[in-house]
């Protein structure tokens, strides 16, 4: 009874309820609302928070980022070699060295391009090519982005064939390996000679002029060949020139015209006298191999050595004459400690 008298009473003196007390009172639920919405941002200073952990993510971050990078630095046309120069030739053409580079190492791969800057090996280029040709030395070097530059110093390992005709380069067998270019008109030369009898020896890389006949004459007129031993150094470079009397007529690769005995000898001789600076040669005249080899110096007298005999010694024998001595037309040390000159 007491509680129901007490509602009553509570019921007589609440406020009276206008026409807009609906909207007050939804007034009064945000105010309450956002009361405890307020209440919600303040937090325990003392509860642990727990961390949201990315760092899984960093590292496959980086890789992608490596492996965009190294696509870019692959594929870009920008870093692919197209340009190679090729420098220190004079025998070998370098057209045959641009070829075999590029045949070999710039061609684009089939999943990746093998011509790429960055995947071009020096060390494989330099080897390539000492596989095919032989050189004293080979420097091969990229140049940042697109280019190669390959100096190379050719060995002498060869000798140029003349034959009166034609000048030819051969191997150490004594091959003739590649034509070089023909001996022109201007290489020979009309000298007067003593008309040879039964026991003088016929002048060395001479022709009888067919006008001439000895019995008209004590004296003759031959065209000598004077091999221009300058131009076939600027063209080819310091080669040993040997120039053969007998005039063989020379095909590619036809076989052996010098034995690779006498080859190796001349080369080896050519060699010695360049090394030790005893006289610069000019070329070299051949007969008959087995009787030896003349020199042709810048010097008045020339050189005769046998090339199928040890080098060295006569190459000493050479320094020891020219030592004391002062020779005007030959030095002959084709005869072991028989040394002769004049």
């Amino acid at each position: 009874m007491r509680y129901v008298q007490s509602f009553y009473r509570f019921r007589q003196h609440q406020p009276k309820k206008g026409p807009l007390s609906f909207f007050k009172k939804n007034k009064q639920r945000r105010l309450v609302v956002q009361r405890e919405e307020g209440w919600g941002r303040y937090s325990n200073p003392f509860k642990l928070k727990k961390k949201i952990r990315r760092t899984h993510l960093a590292p496959m971050a980086l890789l992608s980022l490596l492996f965009a990078w190294l696509a870019l630095v692959l594929y870009l046309p920008y870093f692919r070699v197209t340009e190679v120069t090729v420098t220190g030739l004079k025998i070998i053409k370098p057209e045959e060295i641009n070829s075999l580079v590029k045949t070999k190492f710039l061609v684009s791969g089939r999943f990746w391009p093998r011509n790429n800057y960055f995947l071009i090996r020096e060390a494989l280029v330099a080897e390539a090519i000492q596989e095919k040709f032989t050189f004293n030395s080979i420097a091969v070097t990229k140049v940042f982005p697109h280019a190669i530059t390959i100096n190379l110093e050719e060995k002498v390992s060869s000798a140029i064939y003349d034959n009166g005709s034609e000048y030819w380069l051969l191997d150490q067998e004594g091959t003739p390996v590649q034509y070089l270019r023909e001996v022109t008109s201007t290489e020979f030369e009309l000298t007067k000679a003593i008309a040879p009898s039964s026991t003088e020896p016929t002048v060395l890389g001479a022709k009888i002029n067919a006008s001439s006949t000895p019995a008209a004459s004590s004296t003759i007129k031959v065209s000598v060949h004077i091999p221009n031993f300058k131009k076939i150094q600027q063209e080819y470079g310091k080669y040993p020139l040997i120039y053969d009397t007998r005039n063989i007529p020379v095909t590619e690769r036809q076989g052996s015209i010098i034995r690779p005995a006498v080859v190796q000898g001349i080369i080896d001789f050519f060699n010695g006298l360049q090394q030790g600076k005893i006289a610069a040669i000019k070329y070299m005249v051949m007969s008959d191999p087995t009787a030896g080899v003349t020199v042709i110096t810048d010097q008045p007298w020339k050189i005769l050595f046998q090339p199928t005999n040890a080098i060295q010694p006569q190459l000493e024998n050479l320094r020891i004459i020219l030592r004391d001595n002062h020779p005007s037309q030959y030095v002959d040390v084709r005869f072991g400690g028989r040394i002769y000159w004049k």
